[in-house]
């Protein structure tokens, strides 16, 4: 993956892995969503998915998480 270039989502499998494999790349990219390493975008409604690599910059702040700090700093207050 690069910074620039789009791959097509479905180039990420191998059906030769079996249904483990498949799971098992799922749950990775989904982990690196997360954690912002890549980006996935879709032109429109049911329109195929493309993958690049993301900007580990960029960090998702979960809201329970923020809340929950929150809590934590006005309870030490």
């Amino acid at each position: 993956l690069t910074a620039t270039a789009f791959v097509d989502f479905v180039r990420l499998f191998r059906p030769e892995e079996g249904r483990r494999g498949v799971t098992v790349t799922f749950v990775a990219i989904l982990e690196l969503i997360r954690e912002g390493l890549i980006d996935i975008v879709q032109a429109e409604p049911y329109a195929p998915l493309h993958v690049r690599l993301g900007n580990p910059a960029r960090h998702l702040t979960l809201v329970a998480e923020t809340h929950a700090a929150n809590d934590d700093l006005a309870r030490n207050q």
